[in-house]
């Protein structure tokens, strides 16, 4: 199976996975977030299947330089991470505790299937010699 077609399908899963459990979350407590729960999760299926579809073309055409781009893509994906919280913290009401975990609970599980690929890419390039 192309490459590309299997991250977006396992990335589909799981953002669904965590679509689910931020609703569960919204609707079993009294917790409002900031963000939409669908922005939340778009932003990061889109940003994670970047990053991921990055290193696979990084490991394509400059296969030395994976662990470089992989380090240079998760400080961008953090900037934008940032950028995507900025609105919250200029608002009057000020985002609690719990609402910024809200946005970094699907952040680091995203950050947790980033890293795994990029170790999987990397050993495919280590492997062969």
């Amino acid at each position: 199976m192309n490459f590309y077609l299997k991250q977006a399908i396992q990335l589909l899963f799981a953002n669904f996975a965590i679509y689910l459990l931020l609703l569960l979350i919204t609707q079993t407590t009294d917790f409002t977030s900031y963000n939409a729960i669908e922005g939340i999760a778009l932003f990061f299926m889109l940003s994670t299947f970047a990053v991921v579809a990055l290193l696979k073309l990084v490991h394509d055409f400059a296969k030395d330089k994976v662990g470089f781009a992989f380090m240079g893509l998760i400080l961008i994906k953090g900037l934008a991470s940032f950028l995507f919280l900025l609105p919250g913290f200029m608002a009057d009401a000020k985002p609690n505790f719990a609402a910024i975990m809200f946005f970094f609970l699907p952040y680091f599980i995203f950050l947790i299937y980033e890293v795994v690929t990029a170790i999987g890419i990397l050993n495919s390039i280590y492997s062969k010699n």
